[in-house]
């Protein structure tokens, strides 16, 4: 969206991409990706956030008793975080895909793509499906276990405080090989980390003639951002050696003197 859109017509760059998070976009791939992922997670009503809005001078608003049915928009966010796009599957084929077109990076040329101002955009456009496509006739093994799911597994995970991620990751890189293994930490939270989204959004009535309005509504779970590490391999999930990887990992764990959530 042009960015004089912003100043001059604020309420429709926060109907599109909103500083607090809650925006058409995000609410079309929430319903979409939960429909087709056959997920049962928070539902939201966009009907009823959508018709209970209005604008005032300018401003995106809502009416002051939608304060829940926003909250449960980004409770539906963090969930989907959490369950769809931050699936252990998932977020295995990322990082094969990533080697896949790591290793692929020279045939095609696929560095060039970054190094052009002038036509990068153009160029990066052409990178869609055909490249995996080609690259799969050319028998690229990742690919191939991507075809017959035989992701990355995972050998273990656990849920970690903020202050504790550098002890954890130094740990693990200390005793699993960079050659063999996988760290990843992820992030999940309702959009702007240990800031309530909710602080936000304008709630009031479209009489009002101020832009800041006094109602505020706090979410009715945690604002706070949950901090997840992970550790994949990259062998095959048949190779007998991953339950032993499994058993250093939760004891290397178990080594430190941090609080950690997890399942071994």
């Amino acid at each position: 969206m042009n960015p004089l859109t912003k100043k001059k017509k604020p309420f429709l760059w926060e109907i599109h991409e909103s500083t607090s998070g809650l925006d058409v976009d995000k609410m079309d791939f929430l319903l979409r990706d939960e429909h087709y992922c056959a997920t049962r997670g928070v539902r939201f009503d966009y009907e009823r956030i959508i018709g209970r809005s209005f604008i005032c001078n300018g401003y995106l608003g809502f009416y002051a008793g939608e304060v829940l049915p926003i909250c449960g928009f980004f409770e539906s966010k963090l969930f989907s975080d959490m369950k769809i796009y931050g699936h252990i599957n998932g977020t295995a084929v990322e990082m094969m895909i990533s080697d896949i077109l790591r290793e692929a990076s020279e045939k095609y040329n696929l560095s060039y793509i970054f190094k052009q101002e002038n036509e990068w955009l153009e160029k990066f456009c052409l990178l869609d499906d055909t490249i995996l496509n080609e690259i799969a006739r050319s028998k690229s093994l990742l690919m191939n276990r991507i075809i017959k799911r035989d992701f990355y597994p995972l050998i273990g995970q656990v849920t970690v405080k903020e202050e504790d991620v550098t002890i954890v990751c130094d740990k693990l890189r200390n005793t699993f090989s960079p050659e063999k293994f996988k760290i990843i930490k992820q992030e999940f939270h309702y959009g702007l980390k240990d800031t309530n989204p909710i602080s936000k959004i304008y709630f009031g009535n479209p009489k009002q003639v101020k832009r800041k309005m006094n109602v505020k509504g706090t979410l009715v779970t945690r604002t706070q951002q949950t901090v997840v590490i992970s550790i994949y391999g990259i062998d095959s999930k048949q190779n007998p050696s991953i339950s032993l990887f499994k058993k250093d990992f939760w004891d290397t764990i178990k080594s430190l003197n941090v609080q950690v959530q997890g399942y071994e």
